[in-house]
This record gives C-alpha cells, structure tokens and sequence, in this order.
C-alpha cells in the first residue's frame, strides 16, 4: 500500500497546527472525557437524527435517504483513499500526544467527520425546513467533534479539511439529476421494506406510512 507524502508545506501546516491543538500530557482527566465524549458520541445523534426525518416522512424523508446515499459514497471514497494512499495517524509515527484508543489505520480523511459533515450538508440543501434546521444543528456538532479528535491525537488537521473536501462532492453527486433519481428509487425500495415490516403500527397510526 503506497504512503501518502504531502508537500512539505502542507505537511508543516499540518504538524504545526496539530500541535497548536493537541492535548498536552498533563491535560486533566476531565478535560480528556469531556473530549472523548465529543470526539466519539456527538456521531449517534447522525442515526438518530436520520430516523427521526424518517419517521416524519414527506420532504422530511426524502432528505434523510438522500443523506444516507451521501454518508455511503462518501465513505466508499473515503476507503478508496486509505487504500490509494495511506497515512499514518500522529500517534503511529510518535507525534504529539494520544489519549483515544484506535486502530492504526490510515487518518485520511475522518470518517467521523465526513459522516458528520455530508450530512449536514445534504440536509441545508433540503426544501423543507425542518431538515435544513437539523442540519445547521449538524454542522454546528461537527466543529467540536472535529476539534477532539485533533485534540486527542488521532487526526491530523488536514485530515478534517480532505473530510470537508469529499463530503462537498459526495453532496453534489447526490444532489445531482442522477443522484436525486437513485435516491427515488432507494427511497420507494425502502419504503417498500419499512412498509412490509412496520405494517401493523402503520396500519394502527402509530407510524406514518
């Protein structure tokens, strides 16, 4: 697998500024869980968020596929750039400080990030404006999860801005004639599937269908 090397000045910014954001060894405790809290539970509420719009249906639901079909292809390009081009995290060449847990894999970019970020930006792309609402309150949890996982050690900063880069595109892709035709039809094939399973309480009204 080829190592990414980036130009020396983008690779000077990058220590520099992770530095400049890097937790110091004698960071307290409470600092540190606060961070972790930030870096690795703000994602849930992407899922929760996501089911939420669903359930709510309408324009509501057609924002929420949309941002699911965003989140999978950015994440596909994500994995193609790890293979294509790995990049060790601070931590695996001994930089900085680390306080969280993770696998040795390649930093870039953040999938946290991403995930974040794509579908915030899917969703203040939407007509209505409940999903809009929801995805200003995204993109807003997305600057202190980015920040923690600079501050914990385990991405570099232009980890973030590659993140930022793909979920821009993954977001226009979606939201292109094509993509807004592929996510018609994953939408009426999962309606098809949430319909089936979900019958009785749909039937009930207790689920909008």
């Amino acid at each position: 697998m080829p190592v990414a090397v980036l130009p020396l000045s983008m690779e000077a910014f990058n220590h520099i500024s992770f530095l400049w954001l890097n937790a110091p060894a004698d960071t307290p405790a409470w600092q540190l869980a606060a961070a972790a809290v930030l870096a690795n539970g703000l994602i849930y509420l992407v899922p929760l968020w996501l089911t939420g719009l669903w359930l709510i249906g309408g324009g509501a639901r057609r924002a929420a596929v949309s941002a699911v079909a965003a989140v999978a292809v950015a994440l596909l390009v994500n994995a193609g750039i790890g293979q294509a081009f790995f990049h060790p995290r601070p931590f695996m060449v001994h930089f900085g400080t680390n306080f969280l847990p993770h696998a040795p894999d390649s930093s870039l970019p953040s999938d946290h990030t991403t995930i974040m970020l794509v579908t915030a930006l899917v969703l203040l792309r939407a007509a209505e404006p409940l999903p809009r609402r929801s995805g200003r309150a995204l993109l807003l949890l997305t600057l202190p999860t980015a920040w923690a996982r600079i501050f914990l050690g385990v991405h570099w900063p232009l980890d973030i801005v590659a993140a930022l880069l793909v979920a821009v595109s993954a977001c226009l892709l979606v939201g292109s004639t094509p993509g807004r035709r592929l996510c018609g039809t994953l939408q009426t094939a999962l309606e098809a599937i949430y319909r089936a399973v979900l019958a009785r309480p749909i039937a009930r009204g207790w689920l909008r269908p």
